[in-house]
Parts: C-alpha cells; structure tokens; sequence
C-alpha cells in the first residue's frame, strides 16, 4: 500500500502564514470521515514550522510526500492554489531558508545517507495576503475564500496521492 505523508508548514500565530496548518487539520477530519475506507493508499498527516534537513525524520519512509505552505507572489491573487512539483519547484516560505540548505538539496542528503525518501513530492503552495501580522486568524480575503481554497487542496491531495 502507497504511504503519502500530508506535511503542512506554518505558524499559527503569523495570520496568513499558517493557512497550511489550518487546511491540513481540516482535510485530516474530512479524510478520516468520509474517504478512508475508499482510499488504496494511507494518509497521515504531519506539521513543522520550517523545512529544514530536520524534516528527513519525518518524511523517511512515505512513498508520497505533498507539502502544504504559504507563498506571497510579486502579482499573486490571495487564495489561489499552485502546484508544484521538485521539477518545477519554487520556494515557498518555509521551504526556503538562508542558514540551511535548499529542500531539493535536504532530499538529496537524505538519500545519500540511506534514507528511503518519498519519490513522489508535490508542493501545493497557498498564495497569501498578511504573513507579518501577529494574529490566529486568517486576513478576511482568505477567511472568505477558505471553502474554495480547501476544495482545491483537497482534490490537489487526491490526484498528487494516487500517481
């Protein structure tokens, strides 16, 4: 049986920043409800505040790994969804760091020390509005976009999961 590990990246007290958190957390009680006993593969669900070589712990092991965080684009609209993949990779908040190394590389290091890592790794990256405010709280553009938002995470899951 395929193993996907939901890892969600954020802070829950930066507004914006810790939609990851909050999506993850709803998916795993939609999941756990309604898809379950439906799945060929088995979910679970992780969080960190950053995406450091640290994460190698708690990825090691999972076929599938898709990794829920925050980006704040130069044009982007605020609840938009994107989807990237280790081809296509961009940096998202907490996958990017100037005191580590990069995410690709923290991979790469983890294979070459025997690690089994997840082949198959997907970034789904939630474009937001305020990541500098102190607050548990989502800005109001993404408070009214959430349903949306979740929706597209959801099925995002899904497809990434059973490739």
């Amino acid at each position: 049986m395929n193993k996907t590990l939901i890892l969600a990246l954020g802070s829950e007290i930066l507004t914006d920043d810790g939609i990851g958190l909050r999506i993850a957390c709803d998916l795993k009680k939609e999941l756990t409800i309604q898809d379950e006993p439906k799945l060929k593969y088995r979910i679970d669900f992780a969080s960190a505040l950053t995406g450091s070589p640290d994460l190698l712990e708690i990825i090691k092991g999972y076929d599938t790994l898709v990794i829920i965080d925050a980006i704040k684009t130069k044009n982007g609209n605020p609840g938009n969804v994107y989807h990237y993949s280790l081809k296509n990779y961009k940096e998202t908040f907490h996958l990017e760091n100037i005191h580590d190394i990069s995410f690709p590389d923290t991979l790469k290091l983890g294979k070459s020390i025997g690690l089994k890592i997840p082949e198959n790794v997907n970034i789904l990256a939630i474009e937001i509005f305020d990541n500098l405010t102190f607050g548990n709280t989502l800005s109001e553009i993404l408070t009214k976009k959430y349903s949306e938002i979740l929706k597209k995470v959801k099925k995002l899951v899904f497809v990434t999961s059973a490739s």
